[in-house]
């Protein structure tokens, strides 16, 4: 279709762009693009809400120029690849390749209730739960949700790669290594100060078991 600047300028004022735009084979955002190469401006969508509620609004005025004749080729859709059944098939194995991976660790479902359910402590003291067969996690009351978002974090990604948490069975015997609560060593042992001489430990380690059965200490804290 051929129209003059002015035809075209005529449009786009008597009706917004939305409805013009089909009537010449092209989408709006490409009329508008056509509008702004040859210098037409066409109302916003201000003057036309204007325009619903009789409200006065103003035209923009076209701009001197060449009143050459514009050529509009309607567009033409693409046809949409049809795609074989092989690679289909192809792409549902790869989306079943990869699980979905969960919110929480199975380690950690009610870990939180149980580790603040503790023994009387001062603040930024570590907690020192009643319950003994619990992850291996060390926190304050003000780390703890802390604490068992990284713990949850690390579990998951050893599940992934193919290892599996869970607390040592009774019969493996296994213990953690000791490690020092404190980055600098004092005299006035802060967070040692409990009856027993030392943080809470629970009675059996927090293990990850890799698919050769190998077992190796996993204590976050």
């Amino acid at each position: 279709m051929q129209l003059t600047r002015f035809e075209l300028y005529q449009r786009v004022c008597d009706r917004p762009l939305s409805k013009v735009a089909p009537e010449l084979g092209i989408s709006g955002t490409a009329l508008a693009a056509i509008c702004k190469r040859y210098q037409v401006p066409y109302p916003g969508s201000g003057y036309w809400t204007r325009m619903s509620l009789g409200l006065p609004a103003e035209l923009p005025a076209l701009p001197e120029a060449p009143d050459e004749t514009i050529e509009i080729t309607p567009s033409t859709p693409k046809p949409r690849r049809k795609r074989a059944p092989e690679e289909g098939s192809a792409r549902k194995t790869r989306r079943a390749a990869k699980p979905h991976r969960p919110a929480r660790h199975p380690l950690l479902f009610g870990v939180e209730e149980h580790l603040r359910k503790t023994r009387d402590v001062k603040d930024g003291e570590f907690l020192r739960p009643y319950k003994r067969i619990l992850p291996d996690l060390i926190s304050s009351e003000t780390a703890l949700l802390r604490v068992l978002s990284i713990a949850n974090d690390l579990c998951l990604a050893l599940d992934e790669q193919g290892y599996r948490v869970q607390i040592a069975p009774a019969a493996d015997d296994l213990h953690r290594i000791h490690v020092k609560e404190q980055e600098v060593e004092r005299k006035d042992r802060k967070y040692g100060r409990y009856q027993s001489g030392s943080i809470w430990a629970p009675d059996r380690p927090t293990v990850s078991m890799s698919t050769r059965c190998q077992s190796d200490s996993l204590s976050p804290r």
